[in-house]
């Protein structure tokens, strides 16, 4: 079994909420938008603790099609559209939940 192998089986790393302090801090500092590329350069996160960071942030660090920004920095429209994007996944995952459901309670199971 090679390296790349073992990975798989390692259990994730769960980050404190500490990081989610860092990284609101540094992109209050930066003061607009960054990249998660821009990021990992300037702190040396992967992009997967910067994704994580971000989603334990309790709203402090939105995303959007240029990267992610402190929500001090944000316009209103800015901060809409994250909470739009974020309410439509949801809706999303919502309704395929569903549909998993029903076909598998049409393929004889029960949940």
């Amino acid at each position: 079994m090679s390296v790349a192998q073992l990975d798989l089986f390692a259990r994730p790393v769960v980050r404190s909420e500490d990081d989610a302090e860092d990284l609101s801090g540094y992109l209050y500092v930066a003061g607009d938008w960054r990249t998660r590329k821009e990021i990992t350069a300037a702190i040396g996160w992967p992009e997967d603790r910067i994704r994580h960071a971000a989603e334990v942030s309790r709203g402090t660090v939105i995303f959007g099609q240029r990267g992610l920004k402190h929500l001090r920095h944000a316009t209103p429209e800015e901060a809409r559209a994250c909470a739009l994007t974020l309410r439509s996944q949801a809706a999303k995952n919502t309704a395929r939940s569903i549909e998993i459901e029903k076909a598998y309670h049409a393929f004889g199971g029960a949940l």
